[in-house]
């Protein structure tokens, strides 16, 4: 594969080139500048780096586990996905808490009678 502008990778991933520049930024991936050419380019493995890097974080992983399981051992990997899965977890039992509020208010304010302001509501 020929070097790829960041606009090029950009538009292949979906992907602002701005959060291309905040990754190399963070040291997720480096650019590489050709001497003729001013722009940042990408040689395959940063293309691959970026593609994962695109995956981890519409799995919702924050970008300092993506360093460890980038650039970490596999064992530091399989924590940071652990740690992520117990995260997600934690957040399914909380909507689902907000779920059961929010059923249980339905038929509360269906039986509301219409003739008092809502004002008087807290």
């Amino acid at each position: 594969m020929a070097l790829m502008t960041i606009g090029q990778v950009s538009e292949m991933l979906g992907v602002s080139a701005r959060m291309l520049r905040y990754y190399e930024k963070e040291g997720l991936v480096r650019s590489r500048h050709r001497e003729d050419y001013a722009y940042r380019v990408y040689d395959e493995e940063a293309v691959r780096r970026i593609r994962q890097i695109v995956l981890l974080r519409r799995l919702q992983m924050p970008l300092k586990k993506i360093q460890v399981i980038m650039d970490g051992s596999a064992l530091e990997a399989v924590g940071m996905v652990q740690e992520q899965i117990a995260d997600m977890e934690r957040n399914l039992a909380s909507m689902g808490t907000i779920q059961a509020a929010l059923e249980r208010l339905v038929p509360l304010q269906r039986e509301r009678p219409r003739h008092v302001p809502d004002h008087a509501f807290p």
